[in-house]
This record gives C-alpha cells, sequence and structure tokens, in this order.
C-alpha cells in the first residue's frame, strides 16, 4: 500500500492559513536575510580578511623584507610601501610604538589596533578614504613587529552612513522595501473576496444570479464559500419558481368562481331586472375581483423582481409616468408641478426592476390624485445621508398634495395591506387599500425607505429614498 506524500505546495495554494503562514514567515525572514546583508555592506564594519588576502600580503611582507632592514626601518621611522604600492606600518608588539606613518592617519590607526588588539587573525577596516588591513606578526633578530598595510579607497557615500548608523532608519527603509510586496501579496489572497463581496451585494439587492467564478478561483475556503453562496442562490430560485407557480394556481382557482359569480349575476338582472340587491352584488364582486388582481399583482411583482434586475438610469423611474399622469391629472382639473433638481442624470443608476418602481411612484401619484383639491407637486433629487459611517448616495423622490391629509396617528399604518383611513372615503373614491402597499413592497425590495409624513401644501407628502448603484 503507498502511502500519499503530502506536497507544501498544493497546501499553500488551497488553505488561506498556509498562505498566510508561508507568505508573511518568507516576509520575515527576507526581512532579516537584508538586515544582516545591509549591515555586511558597511565598510566601516571590521571583518577578517579572507584566505587569499592573508596570502597576497604575506608575500608583500616577504618581499619588502628582502628589501629593507625592518630594524632600520623603525628606528629611523621611514615610510615604506609594497610594489603593489599599500603603505606598510610597523608597530612594535611590547611598546605598540608607531613607525613610518603619515600624521593624518595615526587616529584611524590606533582605533584600529585598540579593535583588533585581541584579534588572531589578520581582520580589515575602512576609515572614511581609508582602508587598514592587519595586523601581519614580523620578526627581526633584536624585535616583533605588527605590521599594516594601509592604502587609499573610494569613500563610502555619506548618505550609506548615516543609514548604517541610524537603525530606525535601516527599519523605516526595510519596510518601504517590503510594503509593495506585502500589498501584492495580500492583493493576489484577497482578490477573489472581490467577486465574493459583488455577488452578495446583488443578492442582497435582490438578483439571484449564480456567478461560477467564485466557485473555481481562490483558495478552498473562498470557493467553499461560494459554493455555499451559489447553493443557497439556487435554493432561492427554486422556491421563486415553486411560489409563482403556486400564485398562478391560486390566480386560476380564485378567479374561475368570480367569473361564475358575475355570470350568475347577469343572469339573475336579465330575468328580474335591475335592483338594488344585484348592484350590490356586482359592486362587491367587482370589489373582490379587483382585491384579488391586486394580490396577485403584488404577490408577482415580488417575485419577479428577483428575475428582471438590471442597470438602468434613475430617470427612467419618472419619465414616463409623469408624462402619462399629466394630462390624466389635468382632466380631473388639477395642476402638476415637477421639480426635477438632478443635473447629469447620466451618472446616476440603480439596479433593480425599472417597471416596479415606476408602478410604485404611479400609485403614490394616483393616490394623490384621488384626495387632492388643486395642486399634486413632485420633486427628484439626489441627497447624502450617513449610512453605516459612509457617506451614500440616495436618489430621493417626494409626491405633495393638498387635499386633507392623513391624521399623524395613522401616518404610520398607510402602508399596510387593506389599511383605510376613512372608510366611508374609501367607499367614494374606490380603492382596495394595496396600492400604498405595493409602493412600500418595491421600495424595500430595492434597499430603499418610504415615510408618509404632513405635507406643506396641507395634505399628504411621500418621501422615497433609494440607494444608488455601487459595486
Amino acid at each position: 500500500m503507498q502511502k500519499k506524500s503530502v506536497s507544501l505546495f498544493p497546501l499553500v495554494n488551497n488553505y488561506l492559513f498556509f498562505q498566510l503562514f508561508f507568505y508573511f514567515s518568507g516576509i520575515f525572514i527576507f526581512i532579516l536575510f537584508l538586515t544582516f546583508f545591509l549591515s555586511s555592506l558597511d565598510d566601516r564594519k571590521l571583518i577578517p580578511l579572507v584566505e587569499n588576502d592573508i596570502t597576497f600580503l604575506n608575500n608583500e611582507i616577504t618581499k619588502l623584507k628582502h628589501r629593507y632592514d625592518f630594524d632600520e626601518v623603525f628606528e629611523k621611522d621611514l615610510s615604506i610601501h609594497t610594489p603593489s604600492g599599500l603603505e606598510l606600518v610597523l608597530v612594535d608588539q611590547q611598546t605598540n610604538i608607531v613607525s613610518g606613518m603619515e600624521q593624518s592617519n595615526i587616529r584611524p590607526l590606533l582605533s584600529f589596533l585598540y579593535q583588533t588588539e585581541d584579534n588572531g587573525v589578520p581582520m580589515a577596516r575602512s576609515f572614511d578614504d581609508l582602508r587598514i588591513n592587519g595586523p601581519f606578526l614580523v620578526g627581526t633578530e633584536h624585535r616583533t613587529y605588527k605590521a599594516y598595510f594601509l592604502y587609499q579607497i573610494r569613500a563610502q557615500k555619506e548618505w550609506l552612513n548615516n543609514l548604517y548608523d541610524n537603525p530606525i532608519q535601516i527599519i523605516i527603509f526595510l519596510i518601504i522595501l517590503v510594503l509593495p510586496t506585502i500589498f501584492i501579496l495580500s492583493w493576489i489572497i484577497t482578490r477573489p473576496l472581490k467577486n465574493l463581496r459583488i455577488t452578495a451585494n446583488a443578492v442582497a439587492r435582490g438578483s439571484l444570479i449564480i456567478d461560477p467564478k467564485i466557485e473555481s478561483r481562490g483558495i478552498k475556503e473562498f470557493r467553499e464559500v461560494g459554493r455555499s453562496l451559489n447553493y443557497m442562490i439556487r435554493s432561492l430560485q427554486t422556491s421563486n419558481n415553486h411560489q409563482q407557480q403556486l400564485l398562478s394556481d391560486i390566480s386560476h382557482e380564485l378567479k374561475t368562481p368570480l367569473a361564475r359569480l358575475q355570470l350568475a349575476t347577469a343572469i339573475l338582472k336579465k330575468k328580474n331586472g335591475e335592483t338594488k340587491e344585484t348592484e350590490r352584488i356586482e359592486n362587491e364582486i367587482q370589489k373582490m375581483n379587483s382585491m384579488v388582481l391586486d394580490l396577485l399583482s403584488l404577490s408577482r411583482l415580488e417575485l419577479n423582481q428577483h428575475i428582471s434586475r438590471k442597470l438602468f438610469q434613475a430617470e427612467d423611474i419618472w419619465k414616463n409616468i409623469l408624462e402619462d399622469t399629466r394630462f390624466e391629472i389635468e382632466q380631473y382639473g388639477l395642476k402638476l408641478f415637477i421639480e426635477d433638481q438632478i443635473k447629469d442624470k447620466e451618472l446616476y443608476t440603480l439596479n433593480g426592476n425599472v417597471n416596479l418602481l415606476s408602478r410604485a411612484l404611479e400609485n403614490i401619484i394616483r393616490n394623490a390624485l384621488k384626495y387632492a383639491k388643486s395642486i399634486i407637486k413632485v420633486q427628484v433629487s439626489i441627497i447624502q445621508e450617513q449610512e453605516q459611517e459612509q457617506e451614500q448616495d440616495l436618489l430621493f423622490i417626494v409626491v405633495d398634495d393638498d387635499g386633507e391629509g392623513v391624521p399623524d396617528h395613522e401616518l404610520e399604518h398607510i402602508f399596510r395591506p387593506f389599511y383605510r383611513v376613512d372608510e366611508a372615503r374609501a367607499r367614494q373614491t374606490g380603492g382596495t387599500g394595496l396600492g400604498l402597499t405595493i409602493v412600500a413592497n418595491a421600495v424595500q425590495q430595492h434597499q430603499g425607505k418610504v415615510k408618509a409624513i404632513k405635507s406643506e401644501l396641507g395634505g399628504l407628502r411621500v418621501e422615497i429614498r433609494l440607494p444608488l448603484w455601487m459595486e
């Protein structure tokens, strides 16, 4: 039986935990490496000489011993140079007296002597434009010397000196260096979240569209969330389909007996003539038929808005409705005032069912038409309101009338199904009490808010706030 081997890279590619651990551990190790690497680049740092340099400098000493008497050089404080141009300085091992050296180089050499006092191997260090190598032990008949080689180099840049001398600057430099890497890695890891967010926002707005990308892209945890989200969308689609089928069946079952009642009433009128009783029956049948149609329409709109959602310009909601209702309003001897405060209308879009929102606006205007005395006023504008600690742009629609209005204590109830402020007035104006319910339902399905308050014109004011589309 073969054992399955666990490969590191599939784990890193498929699991968020391993990606975070692998990438950020790698960044940490990379920073440590850079720290040691940068510090090793400092020419002023004391470092051991490599074997090749030691061999070369020992050979240089051998050549000089053949040409010079080191005791005489030391006694006369002479300055000597190797054939390759290196300056040789002798220091008495017992007294630490320095011989044959330029005055300007004494201070760096003394510092180097102090630092290498206990070192058993030759070292090297730079002092601005001066490089010192040593010590090398050189013996004669009378003394033992420490030999040091000095030569000029190109001085290290001043900004590098400041950087190496200031650890905080090194840390800041490393942070600036790795920030782009961290940003790119974070973007790679979290990129699939954007598709998840877009799909989740679309579902929240009522758009039940499956996105296959969220099941196939990203690490395993994100793909599993994507599969769960798509499964939820499929379940909602199935539920909506079942409800639509149920509505279709209910519609058929309710309309059939109503049609029979209408037929029976017509036969009764034909036999007995027009009576108060048959007229009352006919009115009640008509009212019931309207109520059934409104109920089915409300439920159908509630379901269909999930299916037929798309991006549309804000003005599509009222553009045709206002022109159609203006003629009807004027036929009743009323005046319609339209106040459009939106500039650059093409910049403002919504995602949803434009027909549903248009019908909601039409219901509000028709409700105002029933009760207005002389004026109906419609205002549209873009406003900003605080929403979850962020400023959000909203489409703001207001419909005012100068009718009798609604008592303050009943304003919050008028959007309830079948609610009527005045039963007697309802009989005069007709209606089933579902018009404003359809309005509230349509607005809520688009994550908006609807409110009724007393109008400055004396009647009723209905305000609608709808969030504009943002990805």
